[in-house]
């Protein structure tokens, strides 16, 4: 027989445009805290961004988890905890986040965990099963005194295009027998695979128009030379979402697409004023970041050649400054001895 969380225990979760069926929109936040822009990391800064964002992701967890499952979870009070328990060689494939809400009387955790690189990952039930045991350990050392972990229900979301063939069970990656599979562990976790999803599917789901949007720009941008032949089909959501959500999305979709600028940006700027603001500032923003990265790039270069051997932290120094800055540390390398000349 199942048994249910006790009240005094907490549970754990963890995760990787009919009006009609989409889940109040939150209303947008002040200025200063919006999300900064995703062009250093862009599936990492649009999932974090969007699905960072408890309301945002409570669409999706409706959308997914189990019925039985959603109604005891109180997903309008759903928290963000700080942390990534993704391997560091690993965050170019893998972005996570981590929430805890209400189970019954208890404390549920829920992870999620963004797989984007183009093919499926063989072990993700094995490495999914270490990120877990990660926050277990986390959550012994700040509870020392549980007698039990919490549950958690692992979320895969999947943006690549090749069809998912890994198991979903760590069971199955073990070779095992009738003597030995009594051993064995059994750990499986939900997969969203966005590629499988019809568009009538996408459209009737209960999710934000940002996370809705999100998913049709991971399924459809990376690459894409006419993104522009797709959006039309999501405008009812391109007009709803809210002006931060849509920096976000709009900032990815130049990126990572292969559509022109200009083609983007017209596109986007006949929604509406507010949309044309978004469309004009994004693009403004990203040729302003990639003149600086040039600009960076050449610096370190010269410094390299006159002195070589650059500390790591004069790299990273360059790579976060503004132009203003670069500009007056390209100046003095004509005239410096050192490299104290430059950065003093």
């Amino acid at each position: 027989m199942t048994r249910r969380p006790q009240a005094a225990e907490p549970v754990s979760v963890a995760a990787r445009n009919v009006s009609s069926m989409t889940a109040a929109e939150p209303p947008d936040p002040p200025a200063e805290s919006v999300t900064p822009s995703v062009a250093g990391q862009p599936h990492d800064g649009l999932f974090k961004g969007i699905l960072g964002k408890p309301e945002h992701a409570a669409s999706e967890l409706r959308s997914i988890l189990p019925a039985g499952l959603a109604s005891r979870l109180d997903l309008d009070q759903l928290e963000q905890v700080d942390g990534s328990f993704v391997d560091r060689a690993l965050r170019q494939q893998h972005t996570d986040v981590l929430f805890r809400a209400r189970l019954d009387q208890g404390d549920a955790l829920i992870y999620v965990l963004l797989e984007h690189q183009s093919t499926p990952d063989r072990w993700m039930a094995l490495r999914m099963c270490s990120y877990l045991t990660r926050i277990w350990t986390r959550h012994l050392e700040q509870h020392p005194g549980v007698r039990r972990l919490p549950p958690i229900i692992p979320i895969v979301v999947y943006q690549g295009r090749a069809p998912w063939s890994p198991p979903l069970d760590l069971i199955d990656l073990i070779g095992t027998d009738d003597d030995t599979v009594g051993f064995a562990p059994r750990f499986s976790y939900l997969l969203d695979d966005l590629h499988r999803l019809g568009v009538e599917e996408l459209r009737s789901r209960p999710l934000t128009h940002a996370v809705r949007l999100s998913f049709v720009l991971m399924r459809e941008a990376p690459g894409s030379e006419h993104l522009t032949r797709v959006l039309p089909d999501w405008r009812t959501d391109l007009e709803a979402v809210r002006r931060s959500d849509l920096v976000i999305l709009w900032t990815y979709a130049l990126i990572v697409s292969n559509t022109p600028e200009p083609e983007l940006t017209d596109f986007l700027a006949r929604l509406g004023p507010e949309a044309k603001e978004v469309a004009m500032t994004t693009a403004d923003v990203l040729r302003a970041e990639g003149e600086a990265r040039g600009r960076a790039d050449t610096l370190l270069e010269q410094l390299d050649i006159k002195f070589s051997d650059l500390p790591t932290d004069i790299e990273q120094k360059v790579r976060t400054a503004p132009t203003s800055q670069l500009e007056i540390w390209t100046r003095r390398i004509l005239t410096a001895n050192t490299i104290d000349d430059i950065f003093t």
